[in-house]
């Protein structure tokens, strides 16, 4: 790009060139001097080394966008629309919230081109995490951080949101009530706590000391990027929201088949009418979440794009008036050589090397700093 940028720059010098009048140009004065020149080199070298390094870097951060956005996220990014609601701040008591649950889902279900509803506690990518201490029973098995990420789920949430059960069960209608409480890890759970050990129908509490209230590990689900897209799937427990408790749940993920927009529509009307008094906010599909999540980095990608280009502009127009001014300081050299029979294309020629000598040193020094700047201490 910066050799290309030098050679267009250097076509207008290149073509004055190839009009001067030799006995016009000899009676000349012949300028200021090299000094001017010298320092005009210098900065478009400088102005070359800045836009290389600027191109380079946005050119960097997109791939990494877009490896980012073309990884698998550890859950469906397609078709899976969400929201975000809050029974208890619309007056309801916990002990009713579980029919208004229920109300949500019949509601939802009833929509056409919606396959499965599924709720939690924190969500997707969703700001929120809710991290808990926990104890294991088990004396081969020790802690390796105080607190790990929780969250509560209803039966079918997982197969809503595309996260795959890796060996056990998932939850079911009948992890209710005062049965055996159970509890769901996942794969970086697994793997950082248990090792070679089945972690199937291992047993865990949020008290030290055994209690009526500790888990049973029933089964390990696939990882999912949960905070954030380029953020690493933190190991994590889920336990049943009916055991947990409903009034915790305020993430409503959706599964739907066909066209975004009327099932939208519908949900939205569905759950007005079944739900006037709770407010659904956040409506967007597990895929418009990862994209607002890399918004920020969409912004800096842009930015560095943008100023990149400028730099490139800038460079050129520098090169072309510092080659200018260059022709106009050796107008009577130039008109000699030509005078004793120099052809105007060795002329050309060499305003066009000149350029591209300028264009490869900036463009190599541009190219160094982009070497240079992961090394750099943050």
């Amino acid at each position: 790009l910066a050799l290309l940028t030098a050679v267009l720059s250097a076509l207008a010098p290149s073509l004055w060139i190839s009009r001067v009048e030799p006995l016009r140009a000899l009676s000349g004065n012949r300028g200021l001097g090299r000094a001017p020149v010298r320092l005009g080199r210098a900065l478009v070298v400088a102005q070359f080394a800045i836009a290389v390094t600027l191109v380079a870097v946005a050119t960097a951060l997109g791939a990494e966008l877009e490896r980012s956005l073309s990884s698998d996220p550890g859950f469906a990014r397609e078709k899976v629309m969400t929201a975000l609601f809050n029974p208890t701040s619309a007056g309801y008591a916990d002990k009713d919230i579980l029919a208004v649950i229920e109300r949500i889902r019949t509601a939802s279900s009833e929509v056409p081109g919606v396959e499965s509803v599924g709720f939690s506690m924190s969500g997707l990518l969703a700001g929120s995490e809710t991290n808990s201490g926990i104890s294991f029973r088990d004396p081969r098995v020790t802690s390796t951080r105080d607190n790990y990420q929780h969250d509560a789920v209803t039966p079918g949430f997982f197969d809503t949101v595309g996260m795959q059960i890796l060996s056990g069960r998932g939850f079911t209608p009948m992890d209710a009530g005062k049965t055996q409480h159970v509890a769901i890890i996942n794969d970086a759970f697994a793997r950082e706590i248990f090792g070679n050990i089945d972690p199937i129908g291992q047993v865990f509490g949020f008290d030290v000391n055994p209690s009526d209230g500790d888990f049973t590990i029933v089964g390990v689900v696939t990882d999912a990027h949960l905070n954030g897209v380029r953020e690493r799937a933190p190991p994590m427990f889920y336990t049943s929201a009916a055991q947990y408790g409903f009034e915790h749940l305020s993430f409503l993920a959706v599964r739907f088949t066909g066209p975004e927009a009327p099932v939208l529509a519908n949900l939205r009307a569905a759950l007005a009418k079944a739900e006037p008094g709770i407010v659904f906010s956040s409506w967007k599909t597990l895929e418009t979440r990862m994209v607002d999540d890399l918004r920020g980095d969409i912004a800096t990608t842009k930015l560095a794009a943008i100023f990149g280009g400028c730099a490139i502009l800038l460079a050129g127009a520098g090169i072309a008036g510092a080659l200018g001014y260059l022709v106009v300081l050796r107008q009577r050299d130039l008109a000699l050589r030509m005078a004793i029979g120099a052809a105007p294309g060795n002329v050309l020629r060499g305003v066009l090397v000149d350029a591209l000598r300028l264009g490869a040193i900036g463009g190599g020094i541009g190219l160094i700093a982009v070497w240079l700047l992961p090394m750099l201490p943050i």
